[in-house]
Order: structure tokens, then C-alpha cells, then sequence
């Protein structure tokens, strides 16, 4: 990543599985990556999508191998709507007070299925907050996440007073 992005912007490239083979006195005859690739500018993305392709062609030539990539755009980048933006943070600070919302939060490479929405309607993303649990493990997509049920009153209590003022602003 140092030698093709930019330090300033992000740019991820995460190997998150690797098949190859079965017996461990056989060389293997195909071996597969699977990667995410997650990054905030369409620009970086081009890059990423291209150099891979590089890479693995490269790679697989100088072992007189072959390589195939599949390279799918599957997540857009969530990008919040600063009108919706604005009515959750009033929700939110009505509810919870000024000490319950984190308002200097760094941008996330996540893969978020709301990224589709916010595409075609305004919308913002929130997080309720699940704590930071035991070792951590709180954070999704991790073999130690542990979801903590306090904080189903939290969220449910924040839908009931969006839609509350939602509808009273319509």
C-alpha cells in the first residue's frame, strides 16, 4: 500500500482467506485468495483493482503459473447526509445528553449494506455504542464479539424518538 497510496488516504487491502490444497506432502495445483479491498476515494479503488491484477499476474509469472482474478465491486462508501446527520445528533443529544454522542469520530473502512441506501435516499448511519466488552471483543467481525444486550433499550428507545420527531417535523 506505502508504494501506491497516498499516506493521507486510506486504502485497505485485507487477505482474509487462503485455500490451498489438502495433504501437506502435495503440492497444491491451485491455490485461492480471497481479499477486501477498502478505500475512500473511486480513485484509490481504481488504483487497488489495477495493481492487484499486476501483482498477481506478476507474481504468477515469475513461478511459471497462471493467475485469474474476480475482482467485484460489492460496497459503496457510506457517506452520511448532513441534514439527516443534523436531525440524528439532535435526537441523540436530546436523548442521551451532549455526553452521549461522540462527535470526533475517524472515518471507518467498513462494508456497510446502508451504503446502497444513503446512495439513492438521505439518510445517516449510526452507531448506539456496544461498549468495549472484554478484551475488546466487541467490535463486529471478530471470532471475540460479544453483543451486548444493553443496548437494546438504548436503540430502541432512540427509533421511537427519530420517528417521534421525524413525523412532528413532516
Amino acid at each position: 500500500m506505502s508504494r501506491n497510496v497516498n499516506p493521507i488516504h486510506t486504502g485497505v487491502i485485507t487477505v482474509g482467506a487462503i485455500h490451498s490444497g489438502e495433504a501437506p506432502n502435495v503440492m497444491p495445483g491451485v491455490a485461492e485468495l480471497r481479499l477486501t479491498v477498502r478505500a475512500f476515494r473511486p480513485e484509490v479503488r481504481d488504483l487497488l483493482e489495477r495493481r492487484i491484477n499486476e501483482v498477481a499476474h506478476a507474481q504468477a509469472a515469475e513461478f511459471d503459473a497462471t493467475a485469474e482474478v474476480r475482482y467485484q465491486r460489492r460496497y459503496p462508501m457510506l457517506h452520511n447526509h448532513a441534514a439527516e446527520t443534523a436531525r440524528c445528533t439532535q435526537v441523540i443529544t436530546h436523548q442521551r445528553g451532549p455526553e452521549g454522542m461522540a462527535t470526533k469520530q475517524v472515518p471507518l473502512c467498513g462494508a456497510e449494506d446502508f451504503a446502497f441506501f444513503v446512495e439513492r435516499v438521505p439518510g445517516c448511519y449510526v452507531f448506539l455504542g456496544n461498549g468495549e466488552g472484554v478484551g475488546g471483543g466487541c467490535m463486529r467481525h471478530n471470532a471475540s464479539y460479544d453483543f451486548n444486550d444493553r443496548v437494546l433499550s438504548t436503540g430502541a428507545t432512540y427509533w421511537v424518538k427519530f420517528t417521534e420527531a421525524y413525523l412532528c417535523k413532516a
